[in-house]
Parts: structure tokens; C-alpha cells; sequence
């Protein structure tokens, strides 16, 4: 895939902790969450001691208002295609000046489910 190979080759992301990617996996939460930040080009978050791993990730989409809350996400339960494309769209709309959160949660400023 060559999108991965140029995200890889820029730095933004590095696959598994052995070096690999494997586009066949299911995402996680957490996955997505570390992806969508870091080819953003914000800079890695590493985890407190005894954290999730990407606790810090949620923390940051909490606080940039790509999520309104972090009820019912599990980091290490699967995302949907549906929330990863609406968690994109959030982060997306927020580089525009524009406000809304991802999943079923209500958008900030419109009040109007995403």
C-alpha cells in the first residue's frame, strides 16, 4: 500500500512494535486515536506508568474537541468504520475552524448529533 509506505517513509506512523503493518487487522480505538494524532502532525504522547498505553491520545482528542466524552470507548476494543470515519470528520471540521465530535455524542456548538 503505498499510502502506508509514505506515511511510514515521512515518519508519521511505524506499524506494530516489530516494524510491521498489517492491513488485514481490525483498528483499535487506541490505534486510531495515536494515527489520526500523529499524521496530524502532532507529536507523540507517551503513556503515564500504569496508563493505557494510548490513555494520552484520548486525553488529547478529549481536549481538542475531536471527542466530547470518552464514555463507552474501550482503547483496546475494535473501531468501527462508522466512528473512525466520524472521528476523522471531527478532527478534519476542527482544522477548519469548525466544531463537532466524533461517534454518537452531540456536537459542541450546533447540538446536533454527528
Amino acid at each position: 500500500y503505498d499510502y502506508v509506505a509514505d506515511l511510514a517513509g515521512a515518519g508519521d506512523i511505524s506499524g506494530y512494535p516489530d516494524g510491521t503493518f498489517k492491513p488485514g487487522n481490525s483498528v483499535t480505538w487506541g490505534e486510531a486515536l495515536k494515527t489520526m494524532t500523529l499524521i496530524s502532525g502532532f507529536s507523540a504522547i507517551e503513556a503515564e506508568e500504569e496508563e493505557h498505553w494510548a490513555k494520552g491520545y484520548l486525553d488529547f482528542a478529549l481536549e481538542e474537541g475531536f471527542l466530547k466524552s470518552a464514555a463507552g470507548i474501550k482503547l483496546n476494543a475494535y473501531i468501527s468504520r462508522s466512528d473512525a470515519a466520524k472521528l476523522l470528520a471531527a478532527k478534519s471540521l476542527h482544522r477548519y475552524g469548525r466544531s463537532c465530535c466524533a461517534g454518537s455524542l452531540p456536537c459542541r456548538n450546533s447540538g446536533r448529533h454527528s
